[in-house]
């Protein structure tokens, strides 16, 4: 009887240091586990109002304080200009629209924030809608885009989905 009450007790010691170092390695190498939210850049539907289109840019779990810039090459936006004309950036959230250009279907600009924002809308991008405005209709090339975060460091491995949650 007593040989097997120590039999037992050296199961139970040993059932529970296993458990315990399972534990304690879980807690060490947890972090190696997790993974980051990847950056994310959103180009909104265009939504239509008596011939007036707006679009909305939004961005999502930025780095190091958050975007503070973005800059999209001229070319980095596309435009059908027979359904859009007359297109405009309007910064939100704090984004300035420092410079903007769109002519012959295409367009660039650029936009700062002084203190960055993680997630949240960027820009509205106005304009004149002929016709029905879809969301194929305005483009966003992404090789053709910077962003910079609020520690001054280009922004890498960020990603743009197909469509916009709002």
């Amino acid at each position: 009887m007593r040989r097997r009450m120590m039999l037992w007790r050296r199961d139970a010691s040993a059932a529970g240091l296993m458990i315990l170092s399972v534990l304690i390695l879980a807690g060490c190498f947890g972090p190696w586990f997790r993974s980051e939210p990847t950056p994310t850049l959103y180009l909104g539907e265009p939504v239509i109002d008596n011939g007036q289109g707006s679009l909305r840019i939004a961005v999502a779990d930025m780095p190091n304080g958050g975007l503070a810039g973005i800059h999209v090459a001229l070319g980095g936006l596309l435009y059908d200009q027979e359904k859009v004309s007359n297109l405009a950036v309007e910064g939100l959230n704090g984004f300035v629209a420092l410079i903007q250009q769109f002519a012959d279907g295409e367009g660039g600009f650029i936009l700062t924030n002084v203190s960055g924002i993680e997630s949240g809308p960027i820009l509205r991008l106005t304009f004149e809608a002929h016709g029905n405005v879809k969301y194929g209709d305005i483009q966003l090339l992404a090789d053709s885009i910077t962003l910079v975060d609020d520690a001054l460091l280009l922004i890498e491995d960020w990603n743009t989905p197909a469509y916009y949650a709002r």
